[in-house]
């Protein structure tokens, strides 16, 4: 009798465990997996960081965002679980410019070298690069106020992927491509923009700290006359 007791105590406990299709995947930003259970009963998921990927609190779909690793929470009447999630980048377009807006001027100097373009409000460095041309950088009160990132336009398409696996997108308006780096309002931190250069074969792709009343000229970009030769044969 006792040993009868036991074993159905262990299948009890055996039944009771919840059981999931898998406990780790990796994808890329845009596919989709799903988590399954063979013995769950009022599951929900939860993400614990929907910046990378989304999850849907009901049927486990997940959707891969942006670059990183996340856990999805899984409960259950049978006990939770989780399964990590880890969203792999594909592209590697460009190296992207500092992004740390705490910088100044004589920092940036100090970590990538002389600068090939300089102004009052700004430098810039040339690439011999047939994708990424220049990276500019221009400073307000000694800090750096934008960031900016010169690219082939025949590798337009290829670095708007690059930024979508890497940054939420807000979408369109008048050529202006426009992402940022959290899912939330209390998240974000910095914006970024990519849009046509006027007159030349190339796209810039600015980077700037994000407020709600943010408004960064993105013509606002220095082109002294190395800079004009630089981009001499990318003219329209």
């Amino acid at each position: 009798m006792l040993l009868c007791a036991l074993l159905l105590s262990c299948s009890k406990d055996e039944k009771e465990k919840l059981m999931i299709n898998s406990t780790s995947v990796s994808l890329h930003s845009g596919d989709t997996h799903f988590i399954t259970t063979s013995n769950g009963t009022n599951v929900t998921f939860e993400s614990q960081n929907p910046y990378i990927a989304l999850v849907n609190e009901t049927t486990g779909e997940v959707t891969a965002m942006t670059i990183g690793t996340t856990i999805i929470d899984v409960y259950s009447d049978q006990g939770n679980a989780k399964v990590e999630v880890t969203v792999n980048k594909k592209y590697n377009t460009f190296t992207e410019p500092c992004k740390d807006f705490t910088k100044t001027r004589s920092q940036i100097i100090s970590m990538y070298g002389e600068p090939d373009s300089e102004t009052d409000s700004g430098i810039a460095y040339a690439y011999d690069d047939n994708v990424h041309i220049a990276d500019m950088y221009i400073f307000k009160n000694n800090k750096i106020q934008s960031s900016t990132a010169i690219i082939n336009q025949d590798y337009a398409i290829e670095t708007m992927k690059f930024l979508l696996e890497r940054y939420w997108t807000l979408g369109e308006e008048d050529g202006l491509y426009m992402f940022v780096n959290g899912h939330s309002k209390e998240t974000i931190t910095m914006a970024v923009v990519m849009s046509k250069m006027s007159g030349y074969k190339l796209y810039q792709v600015m980077y700037f700290p994000y407020s709600s009343n943010t408004r960064c000229n993105i013509d606002n970009i220095m082109l002294d006359e190395s800079l004009l030769q630089k981009f001499a044969e990318f003219k329209e």
